[in-house]
């Protein structure tokens, strides 16, 4: 659990040279809040909380990002198609396959470390919270990079 939160400490720290700053610092404090509740049972309701907020961050800037691609490809037209297939369908398989992967990852964490007992959710949560981090600096830099190309060309 400590690692995790660490990691999360790590991610904040780097957050000024990544485009995720906001959402970092909204984790790191979200963290702290959880930290000093005032039972073990409260840390865990927040913790819970905040995946849950951070996760709808993620369902959020999926969808902005989705959006700005579907009007790059309107833009661009076949220009941003590989292998057949279009960026926006790109991106939702993308999405998808991360939801997938952290939904297994973090069930298998929260049974690791706590062997299904009272710290399961905890463990859980603090997995969404790290993955959902690292996410939203995958999604800011596909979003920074179609705005990017969004630009007249000349």
């Amino acid at each position: 659990m400590r690692l995790a939160r660490t990691m999360i400490l790590l991610v904040i720290l780097a957050a000024p040279m990544l485009p995720i700053h906001a959402a970092a610092q909204s984790a790191w404090i979200s963290v702290q809040q959880c930290e000093s509740a005032n039972t073990h049972s409260e840390e865990i309701d927040c913790y819970v909380e905040a995946a849950a907020k951070s996760r709808a961050e993620v369902r959020r800037t999926f969808e902005t990002t989705l959006r700005d691609v579907m009007n790059l490809e309107r833009q661009l037209g076949d220009l941003t198609r590989n292998n057949g297939r279009s960026l926006e369908q790109w991106l939702r398989t993308s999405q998808s396959a991360w939801l997938k992967y952290s939904e297994a990852q973090c069930h298998v964490e929260g049974q690791s470390a706590s062997m299904g007992g009272s710290g399961t959710d905890e463990d859980d949560a603090d997995c969404r919270l790290r993955l959902d981090t690292s996410r939203l600096a995958e999604l800011r830099a596909t979003l920074k990079l179609i705005k990017e190309n969004q630009l007249p060309h000349r």
